[in-house]
């Protein structure tokens, strides 16, 4: 991690293009030496659309790859405390930065000041505008912070068990993404961060139990009756050794972050069918098939959806 790089990485989504000039004059007073902001103002018809978000998901990535190696190296948990992504819930294809955010980062949505009016206003009224922005903005970090604290003690100390780290696709993606926008709206009240991942982990094996299979323990299984073993402290070999050649940017960043908390990148699960024979035809992280060798009886799985 270089000497200069940032505590916290904060993606600021759909601001309004007539309030991007004042808002950038605001940054230091947000950034205040620990952050890192990566914001893009919305497009003049107040849009949220696929070309916005992916223009605002290669800022991420660059920032990612600039500051912490991305794809070579672990993000040093000792410095790097996490990224979020705080984004304008009046957008029109908000559920796209939802999408494109909200399994790697911290993904929070929040209103825009009540007496915004879009269109042509003052420049007194817009550096007002910006004002609040800036307030909204910074209890949210700060909220947002605590919540990122919560999230990195469970993966890192609990990594084995939480549910925070299944990978969306392979064991369920209606499951997992109603797991982020949980996490997400923790940092919109005042409840204790570690005792609200706690609460939503109670829910989520309500719905999800676990079952204690008699050569594995207790661990997590999809509805194709896939269980998912996480692979102690010991055995752990994944990701980590795979090159950033061939991949996309999604399968980088989530094979490091999760909810914007750093995870062990070598950590993965160790999957068998419950019924039958573990399937041979996978969909690894950026959905390229992958054939399971002859002879294997189980299919490893990052967090990332990254199989070998």
């Amino acid at each position: 991690m270089k000497r200069d790089s940032k505590k916290f990485l904060i993606v600021v989504a759909g601001l309004p293009t007539n309030l991007g000039p004042a808002f950038k004059k605001e940054i230091p007073k947000l950034e205040e030496g620990i952050r890192k902001l990566i914001w893009l103002p919305i497009n003049n018809k107040n849009l949220c659309d696929t070309e916005y978000t992916r223009e605002l998901y290669n800022k991420l990535h660059s920032e990612c790859h600039s500051q912490y190696d991305l794809g070579k190296s672990l993000l040093e948990s000792n410095s790097f405390k996490g990224a979020m992504t705080i984004y304008f819930t009046h957008l029109i294809g908000k559920n796209l930065i939802e999408k494109a955010f909200g399994i790697e980062t911290l993904t929070i949505g929040m209103s825009m000041p009540e007496d915004y009016i879009p269109g042509r206003q003052s420049n007194a009224k817009l550096q007002k505008t910006v004002n609040d922005i800036v307030k909204k903005i910074r209890k949210t970090m700060r909220r947002g912070e605590r919540v990122l604290s919560a999230i990195s003690n469970e993966v890192v100390s609990n990594d084995n068990q939480t549910p925070l780290l299944l990978p969306e696709r392979n064991f369920d993606t209606i499951e997992i993404q109603k797991l982020a926008g949980e996490v997400g709206r923790i940092a919109l009240s005042e409840t204790d961060a570690f005792e609200a991942i706690k609460k939503i982990k109670t829910d989520f094996n309500s719905r999800n139990p676990k079952i204690n299979n008699q050569d594995y323990g207790k661990s997590y299984k999809n509805k194709k009756n896939i269980l998912f073993r996480g692979p102690g402290k010991n055995n752990r070999h994944a990701l980590a050794a795979v090159s950033a050649h061939g991949h996309k940017q999604q399968c980088l960043i989530r094979g490091r972050m999760r909810l914007g908390a750093a995870y062990d990148p070598r950590f993965h699960y160790d999957c068998t069918s419950l019924k039958g024979a573990v399937s041979r035809k996978w969909e690894s992280c950026h959905e390229q098939d992958f054939s399971l060798p002859i002879g294997r009886t189980h299919v490893n799985i990052s967090p990332n959806d990254h199989t070998r």
